[in-house]
Formats: C-alpha cells, sequence, structure tokens
C-alpha cells in the first residue's frame, strides 16, 4: 500500500477508535464528582501525536469533537462547546510541550497537562456561558481528579502506540 493511502486508512481507523471511545464515555454513567471525565478519547490523540505527528493529532480531535457531537445529538450544545475547548485546549499544551520541551515529557507527563489544561479551558467556557463565577475554587477539585485520569490515559496511550508497534520518537517515553 502506498505510504499516503497507508496514512489515510491508519487516520481513519484512529478516528474511528477515538469516536468509539467519546460515544462510551459519553453514556457511562457520571462519576461522583460533576464535570470529572476520564477522557478516554485522549488516547487516541496522545497516540496519534506520536505516531502520526501533530497535524493529524489536530485533524483527530477536531474531527472526533464534530462527529462525536453529531453522534450523540449534542452538537451546538453546551456539552459540544465544553468537548471542544477542552480537546482543543488538551491538544495545544500537549503539543507544544512533546515539541518544546528539553527533556521530553513523557506520555505521563503530557497526558497530565493534556487534562489540566483540558480542565481550565471547560472551566472558563463554563463560566462564560453559564455566567459562573465560582470556577475558580472548582479548579482545584478538577486539578486533582486530573492527575489520576491523565496519568491512566497515558499510560493506555503509551502501549496503544506499543501496540502499533511505531514509537516515533526515541526520547518519547512511558
Amino acid at each position: 500500500m502506498p505510504l499516503r493511502t497507508e496514512k489515510v486508512v491508519r487516520q481513519g481507523l484512529f478516528l474511528a477508535l477515538a469516536l468509539i471511545l467519546h460515544l462510551v464515555e459519553a453514556f457511562l454513567p457520571p462519576l461522583p464528582i460533576p464535570g470529572v471525565r476520564l477522557g478516554l478519547a485522549n488516547i487516541v490523540t496522545l497516540a496519534v501525536l506520536e505516531i502520526q505527528g501533530p497535524s493529524s493529532a489536530f485533524t483527530l480531535s477536531l474531527l472526533r469533537v464534530l462527529l462525536g457531537s453529531f453522534l450523540a445529538a449534542t452538537f451546538g450544545t453546551t456539552a459540544f462547546w465544553l468537548s471542544l475547548s477542552g480537546a482543543l485546549a488538551s491538544f495545544l499544551v500537549m503539543s507544544s510541550l512533546s515539541k518544546f520541551s528539553r527533556p521530553r515529557f513523557g506520555f505521563l507527563g503530557l497526558s497530565v497537562a493534556g487534562a489540566l489544561s483540558h480542565n481550565l479551558a471547560q472551566l472558563l467556557v463554563y463560566s462564560l456561558l453559564a455566567d459562573f463565577g465560582g470556577f475558580v475554587y472548582y479548579l482545584g477539585v478538577l486539578a486533582v481528579a486530573a492527575v489520576p485520569t491523565g496519568m491512566v490515559v497515558g499510560f493506555l496511550a503509551y502501549w496503544l502506540c506499543r501496540a502499533e508497534g511505531r514509537m516515533a520518537n526515541a526520547g518519547f517515553a512511558l
């Protein structure tokens, strides 16, 4: 299979996996702490960042949120805007840290940083949409929850890359 075709097929498979994880998480019962989610689709985003690079990871994040919101019937709702803002913030932080940090962050560090930025972006957007001024107080709760969920996502992304058999950056470790 030509290299370009292989990349498109692989991107499609990653998008399908991210959509499945996005929808599974959307239909799981909520966790005991309001606003805390596992971030399962970010497993795929982080793996694609490692395997195919930032442009593919950005495309995956954007398409996952758009298609996932259509499939879950949340397009245009508050949930859509929260998902979009969190996905974009998470991607920007993980992509920047993977590119500019020396020594490189590992999967765990990138994922926790992505989870923290995801929560911050969502709280900022929610505070604008709902005129909610107490987001600063709730940021601490979400930050504490972001560490273990980010670590789980980072660990699973690492193993997805290993299963894929492609670790593009030798310095990009667990």
